[in-house]
């Protein structure tokens, strides 16, 4: 890939902002109010910064469940009750529930060994 050269001279403001040119926000596909990391590396034993943009999380999914939780109560007990509740309804209806990895055992617990001594 062949570099080419792209200059373009930014001037600050007294709050420390600058404007980026056009071209290189279509570069870097970024709009107003999207946020830019700003990297200094070293190349050639010169001090270089780049910029590169920030990936903002995908919120779209955020309060798509308000209207099922209206009107519930959020407390811990509460919430466990309600697991415990379509635990035995999945049961009920045939299937068995999914058991989380953090829970699940290879083999049943047992008393931990005795250690030998050196004199023994």
């Amino acid at each position: 890939m062949a570099a080419t050269k792209m200059t373009a001279r930014l001037k600050l403001t007294a709050k420390r902002q600058a404007t980026l040119p056009r071209k290189l926000c279509q570069e870097l596909n970024v709009e107003p109010g999207d946020a830019i990391e700003v990297e200094r590396r070293a190349i050639d034993g010169k001090a270089v910064w780049c910029l590169k943009p920030v990936a903002e999380p995908d919120l779209s999914w955020m309060g798509r469940f308000k209207a099922k939780a209206r009107g519930k109560r959020h407390d811990m007990e509460s919430i466990r009750r309600r697991i415990r509740r379509g635990i035995r309804s999945t049961i009920r209806q045939g299937i068995p529930p999914s058991t989380p990895r953090s829970t699940r055992r290879s083999s049943p617990r047992r008393a931990p060994r005795a250690r030998r001594t050196a004199g023994a």
